[in-house]
């Protein structure tokens, strides 16, 4: 028979859900404004992150960028969809 968690355990947990949530809107917002070529580069790049080939940061960053720049991607691709051909990063900056 499993014990039940008091409340209090994951009371302590919600100020760090809280900071994930708003850094997960903050990548977000950084990834809508790539193209969708960028993202795919993204997401390729995170696939070749190991534990010795990059900083720690980005290899513990990597899955959860990668299922984000998925996400966007996904959202770009949808009929209909604004910004599913918007080109690079650099042409949008021309366009203002």
């Amino acid at each position: 028979m499993m014990k039940k968690q008091p409340a209090k355990t994951f009371e302590w947990l919600y100020p760090f859900g809280d900071l994930l949530v708003r850094f997960q809107e903050e990548l977000r917002q950084a990834l809508s404004r790539l193209s969708s070529e960028e993202l795919a580069a993204v997401i390729e790049a995170c696939k070749q992150v190991t534990e010795s080939n990059c900083w720690w940061a980005i290899y513990e960053a990597a899955p959860f960028v990668q299922r984000v720049a998925q996400e966007v991607l996904a959202t770009k691709s949808l009929p209909g969809k604004s910004g599913a051909h918007e080109g690079t990063g650099e042409e949008r900056d021309r366009r203002g």
